[in-house]
């Protein structure tokens, strides 16, 4: 290997001649001159000691000191040898003889390797483990299989902050008709143990992709094969491609034996897997066997094909075929050539199958016109039996029967039809002819069980969409009907009913300008009859343990209210009312109500009340009073006011306890300049921005509150509409809130299609200081619209 030769320095003598120094000897022929003891056979202390050190001096030399010679002893950092001071470079350098033996120069130089993390090269071929003359191979690694061994081991430690690394890497530029093989494994011998070419075991815990073997082709030219076997001999059984995965593992992603995704442009040929057999053997071939235990979990699939294009094929065979669950009882052969148009395919018992004239089928539909079965997808066809959907039998031994399974949601039957521009549409169409004593039921719903649902409806109808007019129940009784017509008639037979009405009207949400009337009754002028009666309610002999109402009004609205609106066209023998029995008027059900007298009155008589609120007719009082006011003032607190002739004196109204100032009055009628859509499962402040009434400058713009000034009595009220339709059932509520808590809320749900309205109002006692808002929730999407006429706030000081 290498050799060592020292080159030393002399050491200074302490003289200033220019004489030479001899030691050991008398003629010295240099400088200094040492002579061993004996040249052939030297003593053990021939030689010089040069100064030893463990590591080289904190603060390094100077140039005085260029050329400076230490021996490291290797007890420090330093490895052991001689050094010495370069100023040029400013480092110690090791020393090494000019005629030193360079095996391995450092990466990019000549310059023979002198620090144990150079990068180095050697131009020659090397053997490791082993020596060998014969190799041609650069690298020839030879190891003792007596143990454990990896005759090349790359290891790599740590996180890879980015790139991409290789264990080992070929690389190479080839040209020529010469063959090349990247990574070569020969093994001979006879060993009878599992022998393995290429080995990859994969411990990593991380996420990314692990790839056993990934070949790229980049080349577009020549034959190219991922994977290729070939097997020249042997008696055992041979195998392309194995895929184990054991038992006694568990694996819970996908797995897949053999993957292929070919999703490359082209226009050549894709196979995702080719099977050619050409042996003349007399074992059995097969081009694909796929066996799945019975016992496997999960659902089975011996192949699975999934093909969308029309004109593909999810399986294509040539040659006999044979589909079954069975190897030889279950399995049926198809037929080896094609039957005649018309043909069916029969067994022969024994599973082979052919093509065959089928029998008289049993025709249970006809074509309508005609006694010849459908064969098309659009033929009209009847049927002159009954017909059950749903289920076995015919409890009702009805023509069309239907039975829907109760635990879900369903609809018997619905019809859906296109959108109509013209003509007429009928969802069902009874044409009845009876005659004799026949009772009919156009429609019948018999309805039974125990629901509490607020929602069960004999008939009900949704209207949606713009224009027209839209009639849930339309009766017309037409030329050559005879009897008696009702137009829509309600019997209740059960004790069990807590609550009858026999017209129910519902008002959810109509236009503003809209006019709703719950029974509308018109008679046309061409109407000849003894007898109209807009309403008729008769009660006859019913025990009734509460109250009868032929009619019943409670109106509270906001506008003008009508319990009864009448108007006659002719007032001199018509009657705008007319009561038969006890009359009841005035604006209280027990203190502010006046019963009308029971028995006419005599001529010139006046009514008179007895001061409970029963009305008789009573002799008129004589009575010179002309009404001439004779005093009517204001003196200080007090106004006077006196009639002429009644006998009484001045009546006197004491204003001092009066306190109505202008100043003090306090409305508010807030506005949203803008939509707002409310999140869901929160209660949410109404962002009522603006104002469109300010009296008293109660309403804060920063803060969008009411904030009250003075204490007294205010009337609150608010009112949110949504955007736009709600098509599904929903949670809405409207509140009122005094100082952050609410006083005041409206729950409701809201169901089906239909705009959602929301109105709060409360009277509430306020004190100076205190502030009014509005909140909203909701359990779905609800967004509210500004418009002015659906979306207010106002707050009022009534007292």
């Amino acid at each position: 290997m290498k050799r060592l030769i020292i080159l030393v320095a002399a050491c200074i003598v302490g003289h200033t001649s220019q004489s030479q120094v001899g030691i050991g000897n008398t003629d010295p022929k240099s400088s200094l001159d040492i002579t061993a003891t004996n040249v052939a056979t030297p003593s053990n202390t021939d030689g010089i000691l040069i100064p030893r050190i463990d590591d080289f001096p904190v603060s390094d030399p100077g140039v005085d000191q260029d050329g400076m010679l230490v021996f490291v002893t290797g007890n420090g950092t330093p490895s052991e040898g001689f050094y010495y001071w370069d100023q040029g470079t400013m480092s110690w350098v090791s020393v090494g003889g000019a005629t030193s033996d360079s095996d391995w120069y450092e990466v990019g130089t000549n310059n023979p390797a002198d620090d144990i993390s150079d990068n180095i090269y050697h131009l020659g071929n090397l053997a490791v483990g082993g020596n060998s003359t014969s190799t041609t191979s650069p690298l020839l690694v030879q190891g003792d299989v007596s143990t454990d061994l990896s005759n090349i081991l790359t290891s790599v430690n740590g996180a890879f902050p980015s790139g991409t690394y290789f264990g080992m890497s070929n690389s190479g530029v080839l040209t020529g008709a010469g063959n090349y093989t990247g990574i070569s494994n020969s093994l001979a011998g006879s060993n009878d143990g599992t022998i393995r070419a290429v080995s990859n075991s994969f411990l990593n815990s991380g996420t990314g992709q692990k790839i056993g073997i990934e070949n790229t082709f980049n080349s577009a030219d020549g034959v190219r094969k991922g994977f290729r076997n070939y097997f020249s001999a042997g008696n055992s059984i041979s195998m392309g491609l194995e895929n184990v995965a054991p038992g006694a593992f568990s694996i819970s992603g996908a797995l897949y034996g053999l993957k292929n995704d070919l999703s490359s442009g082209g226009n050549g040929q894709r196979y995702g897997v080719q099977t050619v057999i050409n042996t003349t053997g007399s074992g059995s071939k097969y081009g694909e066997q796929i066996i799945i235990n019975s016992s496997a979990g999960g659902q089975h699939y011996g192949v699975y094909s999934d093909v969308q294009k029309p004109s593909g094929y999810a399986g294509y065979f040539i040659g006999r075929t044979s589909l079954g669950t069975d190897p030889s009882t279950g399995r049926y052969l198809m037929p080896a050539a094609d039957g005649t148009t018309g043909q069916m395919i029969t067994t022969d018992g024994s599973g082979q199958l052919s093509f065959s004239d089928p029998a008289q089928e049993d025709i249970d539909w006809y074509e309508v016109g005609t006694t010849t079965a459908p064969n098309a997808i659009n033929d009209d066809m009847f049927t002159q039996g009954n017909v059950v959907i749903g289920a076995t039998t015919n409890p009702a031994n009805v023509k069309f029967y239907v039975e829907s399974d109760p635990a879900n949601n369903t609809t018997g039957i619905r019809q859906s039809m296109g959108a109509g521009t013209s003509g007429l549409l009928k969802g069902f169409d009874n044409l009845i002819t009876a005659n004799g004593t026949t009772n009919v039921y156009a429609i019948s719903n018999s309805i039974s069980g125990n629901s509490t649902g607020t929602s069960i409806q004999a008939i009900r109808n949704s209207f949606s969409g713009n224009g027209g007019t839209k009639t849930a129940m339309y009766n017309s009784f037409g030329a050559g009907f005879g009897g008696s017509a009702r137009g829509s008639q309600n019997e209740f037979n059960s004790t069990s009913i807590t609550g009858a009405i026999g017209n129910y009207n519902f008002f959810n949400s109509i236009g503003s300008t809209a006019t709703a009337t719950g029974t509308l009754n018109s008679a046309s002028s061409s109407v000849s009859a003894a007898t109209l009666f807009g309403t008729s309610t008769t009660f006859i002999g019913p025990t009734v343990s509460g109250s009868a109402y032929g009619n019943y009004s409670n109106i509270q609205t906001s506008g003008t209210d009508y319990g009864v609106y009448a108007q006659v066209a002719d007032n001199a023998i018509d009657y705008a009312g007319y009561f038969v029995g006890r009359a009841s008027f005035g604006t209280n059900l027990a203190t502010g109500r006046y019963l009308l007298p029971a028995a006419d009155g005599a001529a010139g008589q006046v009514v008179a009340t007895d001061g409970s609120g029963q009305l008789s007719f009573v002799n008129a009082t004589a009575d010179t009073d002309d009404q001439t006011i004779d005093n009517f003032g204001l003196l200080g607190d007090t106004l006077g006011l006196s009639i002429e002739d009644d006998g009484q004196p001045v009546q006197t109204v004491d204003l001092s306890n009066v306190n109505f100032n202008v100043s003090n009055f306090a409305l508010a009628k807030m506005t949203m300049s803008a939509n707002q859509s409310l999140p869901s499962f929160t209660y949410t402040k109404v962002n009522f921005d603006s104002s469109a009434i300010a009296v008293g400058s109660n309403f804060n713009t920063t803060t969008d509150r009411f904030e009250v000034s003075e204490d007294g009595i205010y009337r609150i009220s608010a009112s949110v509409k949504s955007l736009s339709n709600n098509v599904s059932n929903a949670y809405v509520e409207l509140l009122i809130y005094v100082n952050g808590s609410a006083v005041k809320r409206h729950i409701e749900n809201h169901h089906a299609l239909g705009v959602i309205y929301r109105d709060v109002e409360i009277v509430q006692v306020l004190t100076a200081g205190q502030y009014v808002e509005v909140y909203a929730y909701t359990d779905t999407t609800f967004t509210i619209d500004s418009g002015i006429q659906q979306t207010t706030f106002v707050v009022e000081r009534i007292r």
